[in-house]
């Protein structure tokens, strides 16, 4: 079951890659839950797809790349790369145009199949930004 896991929440990583609106819809739950939800996100599925947009729109060529996935149980754990050039604002900085890398870690809860909850947190360098 863990490579099953595993496999799952890969096509989470591929789903922001693509921004693959569809695939989203298809691994998480319809009652899947962001923590922490990004200011004034909609809940479920279509809130996670707003967000990766706004997210991909502010870095061009935006890539998140697992480096290291520990399963067990229901629970997935991701530390990640992110990694693209910063051309709209972003949390209240202006567009650097610089290329730019942030670490992140998620924690995926999978329940029946889909991914039913991501905690998550990732590391913004504001001075690189």
């Amino acid at each position: 079951m863990t490579a099953v896991n595993k496999a799952l929440v890969a096509s989470f990583y591929d789903a922001f890659n693509r921004e693959d609106a569809a695939l989203f819809r298809t691994i998480l739950s319809s009652d899947w839950k962001d923590h922490p939800e990004a200011p004034g996100q909609k809940p479920g599925p279509d809130g996670l797809i707003d967000v990766v947009a706004a997210f991909r729109g502010a870095f061009e060529g935006l890539v998140i790349t697992p480096e290291q996935v520990v399963a067990e149980d229901d629970h997935v754990v991701v530390r990640i790369r992110l990694e693209g050039r910063h051309v709209k604002p972003f949390f209240g900085h202006s567009p650097s145009g610089r290329q730019v890398t942030f670490s992140g870690m998620d924690m995926h809860r999978l329940r029946d199949g889909r991914i039913a909850e991501t905690w998550h947190f990732e590391h913004f360098d504001v001075t690189s930004v």
